[in-house]
């Protein structure tokens, strides 16, 4: 049986996300009535070098990030298969650095009027989303901040155009 916590709000309201985080990347899926929808992201490799209970409540971090259209003023069920993710964004942890981006994400609904909680499941139950954590966009093209760095000092000049543009 998945463990939620007790929304204040009318079950009307309550919009559930399906999410997951993988090594290379992070996804999550839902419908609130327009179809369904996907979200995807790949990490850099400093992100993806994080601990998995790290990169899953960046998960739900880089959602509401994403699509704060879509998650504003609801109570959203964020679902997923790590039990430390849905422990430490209901309660906290004595690690800082999670504890710190737990706080950010419950910030971040707080400035949407959006309630946060979480729901676990069994991974069965989320294969889905463990499935769009794991895509890769081969054909994603980016450089290194180093080498972007380089360039601008080559040229004297701060570029205000992304060629390489993506979701990051």
């Amino acid at each position: 049986m998945p463990i939620l916590e007790n929304s204040t709000l009318p079950k009307k309201h309550i919009k559930f996300v399906f999410g997951d985080a993988g090594d290379y990347g992070e996804g999550a899926h839902f419908n609130f009535g327009g179809g369904r929808q996907v979200y995807h992201s790949r990490y850099s490799r400093d992100e993806g070098k994080e601990s998995s209970t790290f990169r899953e409540i960046s998960a739900v971090h880089d959602l509401f990030l994403s699509v704060p259209h879509l998650l504003e003023n609801s109570s959203v069920v964020y679902t997923t298969d790590s039990l430390c993710c849905h422990t430490i964004l209901m309660k906290s942890s004595r690690k800082m650095k999670l504890h710190e981006k737990a706080a950010a994400c419950r910030s971040l609904a707080r400035s949407m009027t959006t309630e946060l909680l979480t729901a676990w499941v069994p991974r069965e139950y989320n294969q889905e989303a463990d499935d769009i954590s794991k895509e890769v966009d081969w054909d994603s093209w980016g450089i290194t901040k180093p080498f972007f760095n380089k360039v601008e000092k080559l040229f004297g000049k701060s570029f205000t155009l992304d060629a390489f543009a993506d979701d990051r």
